[in-house]
């Protein structure tokens, strides 16, 4: 059973252009990719394989202003494999049959082999749902630790009409986000990592990019400080301000980059797709 996140209609007061905005940050994409998504007749956002993990996507999703539904999907019928022809072996005459005892050591081999088989595909079926587990709890864990940032960063913008920010609504949704960062970070650390070197590299490549999103906390931080002793601001110190959030994010694509080109590494390795 899996379930398919659908998107339905953006929630006001986003409007289309933002609710595309936020979903080209969400799943670090381009917006024109996202724009090509959102025109099919119903745009599949995600596909997981439980329930309680949708559900958390759709309220992630919601605080973006994007509304969604859940659809259940029910997995295909197996089909029944195709009867193997038995091959015809024609009469020999002047051959000798092996010696019975030689004819049942044949027969157990064969047997081991079938069964060497069948335990090396169902190794590698579990293999690749194990992959695609820690693919989405890590991917889960870094989206829902810098989904706080758009918070802080749209609870910013009356500063730059000259107006006063509720600071006390910054202060709390910057301190949540902090923590949420960190807490993903020591989730993603413990997490029991599938063996392999790739699988090593997407870890390693996971925390790097969250320990880049908690180094531009601190300077998010410092934003914030100005801001409570230039509350509401000067023209002089608008300027001022937007100059310092112009330096926030921006090696971001360095590690969303080499966070994906990790992921792909990975489901090249063990053949696999990935979302």
């Amino acid at each position: 059973m899996s379930y398919h996140i659908i998107y339905r209609a953006e929630r006001p007061p986003v409007s289309r252009a933002q609710a595309v905005a936020n979903l080209a940050r969400l799943y670090q994409t381009s917006p024109a990719r996202i724009q090509r998504l959102l025109q099919q007749p119903r745009p599949v956002l995600k596909r997981v394989s439980h329930l309680a993990e949708a559900q958390k996507y759709q309220r992630v999703l919601l605080k973006y202003g994007i509304q969604c539904e859940i659809d259940t999907v029910a997995p295909p019928s197996p089909a029944s494999p195709p009867a193997t022809p038995k091959p015809t072996i024609p009469p020999q005459t002047h051959t000798k049959k092996p010696p019975a005892r030689m004819r049942r050591w044949l027969q157990v081999l064969f047997i081991i082999l079938l069964l060497g088989g069948g335990a090396w595909l169902a190794w590698q079926e579990y293999q690749q749902q194990r992959i695609a587990h820690y693919n989405d709890e890590v991917v889960l864990q870094v989206e829902n630790a810098i989904a706080g940032f758009e918070q802080v960063l749209q609870g910013l913008l009356p500063y730059g009409k000259a107006e006063a920010v509720n600071l006390s609504n910054l202060q709390g949704s910057y301190t949540h986000t902090m923590q949420q960062l960190q807490q993903a970070y020591q989730h993603i650390e413990q997490l029991d990592i599938p063996p392999g070197e790739v699988c090593e590299n997407f870890q390693q490549a996971s925390l790097a990019f969250l320990k880049y999103q908690l180094d531009e906390g601190q300077r998010i931080k410092s934003i914030l400080d100005y801001i409570a002793a230039h509350n509401p601001g000067s023209i002089q110190e608008i300027l001022h301000l937007r100059q310092q959030l112009h330096h926030v994010g921006r090696e971001e694509q360095k590690y969303t980059q080499a966070l994906q080109q990790a992921q792909e590494q990975m489901a090249q390795h063990f053949q696999v797709a990935l979302k």
